[in-house]
């Protein structure tokens, strides 16, 4: 029966003969008796948002997640959605986010998602040394985070508030000196690849994957050709990497290919194909040995430093933004900010300014 508004329809009530009710349960005392007196209203009253506070509903259970479990299904995505190159690094810096690495970090893998905050990521990154690569360190565990977010693994409301940090210029090169001391110090294989990403400006994981099939010659002239979905940028671009290879190196590669039986033109030592983390843990060993006799590489000074170093003599010829562009597989403002910028042309330029003058 609804019961008319009114001073005696509070919610509860009493029933005569029988007690205070609200609803069909009854009204009890602390120690758990049933209020029955009509003259214990106060005391009904006091019992009845005893049993209204108890009866709140519970809000929706949420199950909480690990910091790994995301990461991994981050990673399934990634796999799909992007090139083999950026799932590998993104997972090579995930796993070091979550398990940790033996005397830098001890990885926060097993924490519950409401522990991943910008001070976790900070701590993580502060304990490397990137080289240059800490925004994309960040960039991984962040876009693991609003994947996670995406799937309702990770509260709405839960933000990870650090900035990544602007993008450094590559500045770091091999001058020639440091050049035939890296090659002396070098193993054969090392020596070759150093030479060949210097000479012709690609990637370390492009020179990793260099195949037999990606090779032709064009006028006597040799031309390393990528398809979109085989380099960095091109998911982006649509279009194919072109390296066009100098002589020197096109020798090279054409002494490789008479005796080399496997489809990969640049093996290691012990004729296995390179990889790009290979390549990396190989420089890093040729680092401490060129620190032993007196020569140590600056912290910037890393294998994709031959890049730049191709970027830099390429500038210092007289080669103009928008050709080195093309020859690096960048956009012109891609070349100008992070090769562009910096460069000194009073200084490194001086004899291509004299050009024409007399």
């Amino acid at each position: 029966m609804v019961r008319k508004r009114g001073s005696r329809n509070r919610g509860f009530w009493f029933r005569k003969g029988r007690g205070w009710y609200v609803g069909n349960d009854k009204l009890l005392y602390d120690n758990g008796q049933h209020i029955k007196s009509a003259d214990a209203r106060q005391d009904a009253e006091k019992a009845y948002h005893a049993y209204m506070a108890s009866t709140v509903p519970a809000g929706p259970v949420v199950q909480d997640f690990t910091i790994r479990e995301v990461c991994r299904e981050y990673l399934k995505e990634a796999k799909v959605k992007s090139s083999q190159q950026t799932y590998l690094l993104r997972r090579r810096l995930l796993f070091d986010f979550c398990e940790g690495k033996e005397g830098v970090h001890k990885g926060v893998g097993n924490l519950s998602v409401s522990d991943l905050i910008g001070l976790r990521v900070k701590q993580w990154l502060d304990a490397h040394n990137w080289n240059g690569s800490r925004r994309m360190a960040y960039q991984a565990v962040r876009r693991a985070f609003h994947y996670g977010k995406e799937l309702g693994m990770i509260p709405d409301g839960q933000t990870l508030s650090l900035k990544a940090g602007v993008s450094r210029k590559r500045k770091a090169y091999f001058d020639k000196e440091t050049e035939e001391k890296l090659c002396s110090v070098a193993n054969r294989a090392m020596a070759d690849v150093i030479r060949a990403l210097i000479c012709t400006g690609c990637r370390p994981g492009e020179l990793a994957r260099l195949e037999k099939r990606h090779i032709s010659e064009v006028d006597g002239r040799m031309i390393w050709r990528f398809a979109p979905e085989e380099h960095k940028t091109g998911r982006k671009t649509g279009r194919d990497r072109v390296i066009r290879v100098p002589s020197e190196i096109a020798n090279l590669v054409r002494h490789r290919l008479k005796w080399q039986s496997g489809s990969r033109v640049f093996l290691n030592s012990l004729s296995k194909p390179w990889t790009a983390e290979s390549l990396k843990d190989a420089f890093t060993r040729l680092r401490r040995r060129l620190a032993k006799v007196g020569s140590a590489l600056g912290p910037d000074q890393t294998l994709y430093a031959c890049r730049h170093t191709y970027a830099k003599r390429q500038l210092g010829r007289g080669v103009g933004i928008e050709v080195l562009a093309a020859q690096m597989g960048n956009s012109r403002q891609v070349a100008w900010d992070h090769y562009g910028k910096d460069w000194d042309q009073q200084n490194d330029n001086a004899d291509i300014l004299w050009s024409g003058l007399d």
